[in-house]
């Protein structure tokens, strides 16, 4: 029993360094030539595997802690598994949701008006809409943005005077159906014909 809690031990505390790791080189822009949040953290996370693997085999041999390979793989795993979920759901979702701009933007004008009584927090419906228009999608790109990572991504490219579909595309059209159809989604957003 006791080499199970030191094993559990080593595994949380493997598992937090590597997410806290993680972290910082996140939030030091490590790899910041990839533009597309999603690819940036994915980078990130391998390297954090690359480096926490090769931190365990090096105690394996020179502290001769008792890890075996498999163990090395289920604590990599597990940061791997644990971060990409958290990462997908709350970062990735920061920076791209509406619903996350809306609630800010209406969170900032409470502020204004709290700082200056002559202002109002209350917001329209339709201002917000007009908000919603002026700067995520014109001022902030949100089009153009989401555009430029097709590219990347490459799932479309450049064909004449416009774009295509790349194979690559179409496979990620014919996933996302199939995963509208299993999941029941708002499948006007897939074009599907009804």
């Amino acid at each position: 029993m006791k080499n199970f809690f030191k094993w559990l031990l080593t595994f949380a505390v493997t598992v937090l360094a590597g997410t806290a790791l993680f972290f910082v080189l996140m939030h030091f822009r490590v790899f910041g030539g990839i533009t597309v949040l999603m690819y940036r953290g994915i980078a990130v996370m391998l390297l954090v595997c690359a480096l926490m693997t090769a931190v365990l085999i090096v105690l394996k041999k020179a502290a001769k802690w008792k890890l075996d390979a498999k163990d090395i793989f289920i604590f990599v795993f597990a940061f791997l598994c644990a971060n990409m979920v958290f990462f997908t759901l709350v970062p990735v979702t920061v920076e791209r949701s509406v619903s996350v701009f809306m609630l800010s933007y209406m969170d900032s004008r409470e502020q204004e008006a709290a700082d200056d009584s002559s202002k109002t927090a209350v917001c329209t419906k339709s201002e917000i809409e007009d908000v919603f228009w002026s700067k995520y999608v014109q001022e902030f790109g949100a089009f153009e943005k989401r555009f430029d990572e097709q590219i990347v991504t490459g799932s479309i490219e450049e064909s004449g005077d416009g774009y295509i579909l790349t194979e690559r595309g179409h496979f990620f059209v014919d996933v996302f159906r199939l995963l509208g159809e299993v999941f029941d989604t708002d499948r006007r957003l897939l074009f599907e014909e009804e």
